[in-house]
């Protein structure tokens, strides 16, 4: 199975102290693109800041999350707006 069908299949992801930051999560919300089965994400403690969160937010692929775990990150207030 290729892995962009098992990305693509994931009904849970838990990518929690990955050292993400902004880059990462960038890469992670284009490789889920298409996803429609995904619930549930946790990207805790991944020194993701506020610009990090704004893509998060706008990202068509987590339209369908139940749960999204963002603690410990360095979003801050501007972060959550």
């Amino acid at each position: 199975m290729k892995l962009n069908n098992i990305l693509l299949s994931l009904t849970s992801l838990d990518a929690s102290n990955c050292k993400l930051t902004n880059v990462g999560i960038t890469a992670l919300i284009r490789g889920l693109k298409g996803s429609t089965k995904l619930v549930s994400l946790s990207i805790e403690s991944n020194n993701i800041d506020a610009s990090g969160f704004e893509i998060i937010s706008t990202a068509t692929t987590l339209s369908n999350l139940i749960h999204l775990n963002i603690q410990n990150n360095n979003g801050g207030d501007e972060g959550m707006k």
